[in-house]
């Protein structure tokens, strides 16, 4: 055996090189360097594994606040679903518009903080909120039973635009001064004449 190395027609630039390398052995065996060899110069069949995306703070930023922003979605969602049902609750059979009762509930939770909080809870005490809805029920009921009735209110104001219209009617069928072009004196004569 010689003390030279063989000369390898293409090395790879990322192998290790025993002279190099300071913990290997300054003299490598011929069955090393031909398994070396083979494995440097042997094709690389077996695919490489897929590198790790790099996630990095923005990335993890994004993700916590489009789960924050669907977390918000849905409890959303779950809400107007709750508001829904508790309208059709107080509602009952009364034949008022969802929209009056939806506003009442609204109102009541602006002004009093203990309504809210009972809503928050419906989930954990269902029967509190049920109690809740069945005596807003009973005040939607009272409110609406004051109401003026529709049919009513029609007719009177049926009855107040005929009135009206007859006391605007002018007695013929003259046009109406031009103001503009009066003189104080024919403005005055006019108002004395007209205006009773």
């Amino acid at each position: 055996m010689t003390d030279t190395q063989p000369v390898v027609d293409k090395p790879n630039a990322d192998a290790p090189h025993p002279a190099e390398d300071g913990d290997a052995p300054e003299k490598m065996s011929v069955d090393d360097l031909l398994k070396q060899f083979e494995a440097e110069t042997e094709p690389d069949e077996q695919p490489k594994p897929a590198k790790a995306p790099d996630i990095g703070v923005d990335d993890i930023k994004r993700a916590v606040t489009w789960a924050d922003e669907e977390r918000e979605r849905t409890a959303a969602s779950r809400a107007t679903a709750a508001i829904a049902e508790a309208v059709k609750t107080v509602k009952g059979d009364l034949d008022i518009d969802d929209e009056f009762v939806e506003g009442v509930l609204h109102v009541r939770a602006s002004k009093d903080k203990r309504f809210l909080r009972a809503f928050q809870d419906r989930s954990s005490k269902p029967e509190a909120w049920s109690k809740v809805l069945d005596a807003v029920g009973r005040e939607v009921a009272a409110k609406a039973e004051k109401s003026p009735d529709p049919d009513l209110t029609n007719t009177r104001t049926a009855v107040r635009a005929a009135v009206r219209s007859a006391a605007t009617r002018s007695s013929g069928d003259e046009p109406a001064p031009n103001f503009g072009k009066m003189t104080d004196a024919e403005f005055k004569t006019w108002e004395r004449d007209n205006i009773k």
